[in-house]
């Protein structure tokens, strides 16, 4: 089977018949939208010219696919495609990620001002309420004055460990 690109729109050849690639790797199901639907000829390769010379049938060719490429079911396979390209879900996740490992990041830090300070681990619930009131996302959790030990607890093992 070939493919060939004319104009930003994919033809494949088969069995001297044309067909759309974009139409053909979308399911059907897909595209049904109100009033348009890709008909089963650009789906499976089987659009063929007409007339009785070959330029009869070139400008014939020329139409079909000029008239399917402004169709919208051939529209909106395309904006499925790009839209498939893009990867929006690892996007997505990769910001929740982020902002997550940013909210702990948060969190962290003062647990680790507590203990720099000497402060009593019960001042972590009033120090976060006091950020989140400036402005930063902190989570709800990590925030009572046994989490702030185990946390200080952590970060001391950890400075442990690269010391040594």
């Amino acid at each position: 089977m070939q493919t060939l690109s004319v104009f930003n729109f994919r033809i494949y050849f088969k069995n001297k018949n044309i067909g759309c690639t974009i139409c053909k790797c979308i399911k059907q199901n897909l595209l049904d939208h109100k009033g348009s639907h890709v008909s089963a000829e650009w789906i499976n390769g089987e659009v063929y010219p007409s007339g009785s010379s070959l330029e009869k049938k070139k400008t014939n060719l020329r139409k079909k696919i000029a008239k399917h490429k402004s169709s919208i079911a051939h529209l909106n396979a395309r904006k499925i495609v790009t839209e498939s390209e893009k990867n929006v879900m690892d996007e997505h996740i990769f910001k929740v990620k982020a902002a997550e490992h940013e909210s702990t990041a948060r969190i962290f830090r003062t647990p680790y001002s507590i203990a720099k300070y000497q402060r009593p681990y019960t001042d972590l619930p009033k120090m976060t309420d006091l950020q989140i009131l400036n402005g930063p996302e902190m989570g709800r959790v990590l925030q009572s004055n046994v989490s702030c030990s185990n946390i200080i607890d952590h970060i001391a093992l950890e400075m442990r460990k690269k010391l040594l």
